[in-house]
């Protein structure tokens, strides 16, 4: 499915920024960039992943605690990128001195000839620049007798160039030259894992978002659907039968559901909330003989049955392509909804050739209300 190649996707993308943020520190040493770009891809890329989580898993109860916990993360995550997204640069300067940082900082400035102000203050920030006016925040940590966490600040205000953060970065590697250091690994590894995990999950053909919805629709997920003149003609993915009605007798064959149909019908079920439908439906027409439908799901061992007849279905909400209209009337809405539905299950069982080797039988009838307006077809 679409969305599997799309996970594959998004965790191949993750792994490959994660790969790439590593090799950065370790290249920027006492100086960590970080751009634009790769906070907008990240907020795109935990956007689609909760969307995707939400879309997918939220119907299912069984697993909610675990989708609750995903989307926790994802949204967690695409606020924190989002808010990023606020500062276009933003440089942080570690492992110098307050003192030394505002020395070099003020070298840099008097070097390039550009204008700026200094302002002292006591405070918990950091070093940032924005747009094209640059403030810069220099922080240093210092713990008392008493372990008490005392920040000082210098701010700069500038015009920013490219020139100043070039020119700084090479007197801080020149005058500070860093020992070996494993900053940057971490994500070089995880970024590593990620794509291996990735590439062998694509060959092993194993879906991620939906690998706990497809295990339980395989092993529990049916349903029985009666429909047509007394409901005769039956479909029963529990013994993988089918019965036609050929109104004289009846014929009997095997047909059996593919995991994507089930897959279909059970998205359909799921966006339709059929849990929670209504015991009985009004009345829109009267005619006799009746069509009459039924509809038994079992999922996730909960059973949903639900009875109707021709007589249920709204007036005039059958189109001429044969789809069903949309109602303003909840009880008309669902029964439509229901309609839609087992529509696609006698389109999937009229595919099989299983179905379309059995015989004809005898043509409908065909019966017209003249006070309603509507025409009932019953095979």
């Amino acid at each position: 499915m679409i969305e599997d190649y799309i996970f594959y996707l998004i965790l191949l993308i993750s792994s490959f920024l994660m790969v790439l943020e590593g090799l950065k520190k370790l290249r920027e040493k006492r100086i960590i960039y970080q751009q634009r770009l790769s906070h907008l891809i990240m907020t795109i890329i935990t956007a689609i992943s909760t969307y995707f989580t939400f879309t997918n898993m939220w119907d299912f109860a069984e697993a909610r605690v675990i989708t609750s916990i995903l989307l926790l993360v994802f949204t967690t995550f695409m606020v924190y990128t989002i808010r990023k997204l606020m500062i276009s640069k933003k440089y942080t300067i570690f492992n110098l001195s307050q003192s030394k940082a505002a020395e070099m900082v003020g070298t840099v400035l008097v070097e390039l000839g550009l204008d700026f102000s200094r302002i002292d203050e006591n405070e918990n920030s950091i070093y940032t620049f924005q747009d094209s006016k640059a403030t810069i925040k220099i922080k240093e940590t210092l713990l008392s007798s008493e372990n008490i966490e005392l920040m000082f600040q210098h701010s700069y205000d500038f015009s920013f160039t490219d020139e100043f953060i070039d020119i700084l970065r090479g007197i801080i590697e020149v005058e500070f030259p860093m020992k070996r250091s494993r900053r940057g690994v971490i994500e070089i590894i995880t970024g590593v894992g990620l794509s291996v995990l990735a590439v062998v999950l694509f060959t092993m053909n194993v879906p991620l978002y939906d690998t706990y919805v497809n295990k339980q629709v395989a092993n529990d997920f049916d349903f029985i659907y009666s429909y047509g003149f007394h409901g005769k003609s039956v479909m029963n993915t529990y013994t993988n039968t089918y019965t036609k009605d050929l109104q004289m007798a009846s014929v009997r064959t095997t047909i059996v559901f593919t995991k994507e149909e089930k897959d279909r019908i059970l998205a359909e079920l799921f966006s339709i909330d059929i849990l929670n439908y209504p015991v009985s439906f009004p009345e829109y027409i009267n005619i006799t003989p009746i069509s009459n439908y039924t509809l038994e799901v079992g999922i996730f061992q909960k059973k949903k049955t639900v009875n109707w007849t021709s007589n249920n279905i709204p007036i005039k909400s059958i189109n001429l392509d044969g789809s069903y209209i949309y109602f303003e009337d909840k009880d008309a809405y669902q029964m439509i909804q229901l309609m839609n539905l087992v529509k696609l299950i006698e389109e999937i069982i009229q595919s099989k050739k299983e179905y379309q080797d059995l015989p004809q039988g005898i043509v409908g009838y065909a019966y017209y209300n003249l006070t309603e307006e509507f025409i009932c077809i019953s095979n």
